[in-house]
């Protein structure tokens, strides 16, 4: 599925982790080149003060990057969301191999840029500090998405949160 062809509702990226320095050194070792340029860049590059490596799950669609994004939102209360410019700059399917792309359906660790500083929102996220894969339960999720896409994506969140509430006290 392109980005394109992807409803409104659905055109954000699951975020539920962030990754700390030593966690990223250590993917670094791990990856397996698919093209040098792409590969050098990744090892060169070192996390800024207004960057963050998150791990994206599921994609919903594939697209290139760099790719521009400017909202934020907590997946369980989507009320809470920020509007800030993101650019994601960097890609690693899977965590394991630097690439050009989202690729749809697929996890990413994905290197976000924010205008001058990373939003307070992100702190909701587990930091990884060492590669460790022990999420909390419940994991805190966020999304990031298109702003003119947002009313959908909250509209449909929303109902979906209801619903499941609705389940739950039944």
């Amino acid at each position: 599925m392109n980005e394109h062809t992807c409803p409104p509702s659905q055109r954000y990226l699951t975020i539920d982790e962030r990754f700390h320095q030593p966690a990223l050194e250590y993917l670094k070792q791990s990856f397996k080149a698919i093209e040098q340029n792409i590969f050098d860049e990744f090892m060169g590059w070192q996390l800024q003060d207004n960057e963050a490596a998150l791990f994206t799950l599921y994609a919903y669609a594939t697209f290139s990057i760099p790719k521009t994004f400017d909202c934020v939102f907590d997946l369980y209360q989507p009320s809470n969301f920020i509007v800030t410019p993101i650019t994601l700059l960097q890609v690693a399917f899977e965590a394991k191999h630097p690439i050009q792309s989202i690729e749809a359906g697929h996890k990413h660790l994905c290197i976000f840029r924010f205008e001058s500083h990373v939003p307070t929102i992100i702190d909701f996220l587990h930091l990884n500090q060492q590669n460790n894969a022990s999420l909390p339960n419940p994991t805190p999720l966020l999304g990031i998405c298109q702003q003119e896409d947002f009313p959908h994506i909250k509209s449909n969140l929303e109902e979906y949160l209801a619903h499941r509430k609705t389940q739950s006290s039944q």
